[in-house]
């Protein structure tokens, strides 16, 4: 019983974190949209084509990173990319700009990772 229980909450645990990049991969979605939408109004570009840049921002993100999201869950890498995704989330819009997660050490540390796992070449 006893170890019924801990696989059991293993799979719980695995679950939450799991669910936590998920969460957070919604975040910086959100938070790249947003960005873009800034960057978008300071160039002064005509109201028709900012609206069909949005439009295109709606769904790129999501689908980009969801299939990557989901092979880092499956190679048991949710900490690493939880990890990254908040210290991404935690960006000002000009940070994002400047070097995206190029420059951030768990995001380098969960790459290798990654790369290592065949999650990402």
């Amino acid at each position: 019983m006893t170890r019924i229980l801990l696989v059991f909450l293993s799979l719980f645990a695995n679950l939450a974190n799991a669910e936590k990049v998920v969460e957070m991969s919604e975040a910086v979605c959100a938070k790249v949209k947003a960005c873009g939408i800034e960057q978008i109004a300071e160039q002064q570009i005509p109201e028709e084509m900012q609206a069909a840049v949005v439009t295109l921002f709606e769904g790129m993100c999501a689908t980009m990173v969801a299939p990557y999201i989901d092979r880092s869950i499956e190679a048991g890498l949710e900490d690493q990319a939880v990890a990254c995704l908040e210290a991404v989330e935690a960006q000002s819009c000009d940070e994002l700009v400047d070097s995206g997660a190029d420059d951030i050490p768990v995001c380098q540390e969960y790459k290798e990772a990654a790369e290592a796992a065949g999650v990402a070449s």
